[in-house]
């Protein structure tokens, strides 16, 4: 019998060592994936919010939307829904964009432009949370100076934008959008309003707003450019 004792032995050790090492792996990879999350602009701990220039008073004339592109996390639930954008979900997005710009309360104008045409801009934001309050910078999207001449006044930037699907059964899916914004007066060279906004909507046809409606309605929140409803019913 002794002489097994060793080989079994030196079996069992290097079985020991290989689950250890595998363990050691996994944390590791757990870390690492739990550091990605943490750097993301949409972590769970930073509420939407934002800051609007105090001196801010009196609707301007006009103003330009301008958003990159949206990203769609759940695209089979849109080509379920709606079957005619489901091949084209930036199109979609761009129609409600539309009509959701004429709910504001100045003429407005949107275009979908390339990622390229905003830099980002380190603002600080103070975040109301549930159980406390924080001051927090925020990387928030600006136009590009070069591209200053193609707006008349007000220019209104969102981006990026994302759109989480959440399915509640095969026909009814929950959608969550999250976006990054700023507001410039072109003209006097002056930030208006700017930060984070997250909502919640649907794209099923009997849904009393788009999600493009929803998103701009948290943009211009508190600003001279949110439409204030005469009747809580509206």
């Amino acid at each position: 019998m002794k002489r097994f004792f060793a080989p079994v032995s030196f079996i069992t050790l290097f079985l020991t060592a290989s689950l250890l090492s595998g363990c050691t792996t996994m944390i590791r990879l757990a870390v690492d994936w739990n550091q990605h999350t943490q750097a993301s602009y949409y972590r769970d701990e930073i509420p939407s919010g934002g800051w609007v220039d105090p001196d801010w008073a009196g609707v301007p004339r006009s103003v330009t939307i301008l958003y990159a592109e949206p990203m769609f996390d759940g695209y089979a639930s849109l080509k379920r829904e709606w079957p005619e954008y489901g091949s084209d979900f930036g199109r979609w997005f761009r129609q409600n964009m539309e009509y959701a710009a004429k709910t504001l309360t100045a003429r407005a104008e949107v275009e979908c432009v390339d990622d390229s045409a905003f830099v980002k801009e380190q603002r600080g934001v103070l975040w109301y949370g549930r159980k406390y309050s924080a001051v927090d910078t925020v990387a928030v999207p600006m136009l590009h100076r070069k591209y200053w001449d193609s707006v008349n006044e007000v220019a209104v930037v969102i981006s990026p934008i994302v759109i989480v699907a959440e399915d509640y059964n095969d026909s009814l899916s929950a959608k969550t959008v999250k976006a990054l914004y700023s507001i410039v007066d072109i003209r006097r060279d002056k930030v208006l309003a700017y930060g984070k906004a997250e909502a919640s909507g649907y794209l099923d046809r009997d849904a009393r707003a788009s999600l493009s409606e929803i998103l701009l309605r948290e943009v211009v929140k508190d600003t001279p450019l949110e439409q204030i409803s005469m009747s809580p019913l509206d």
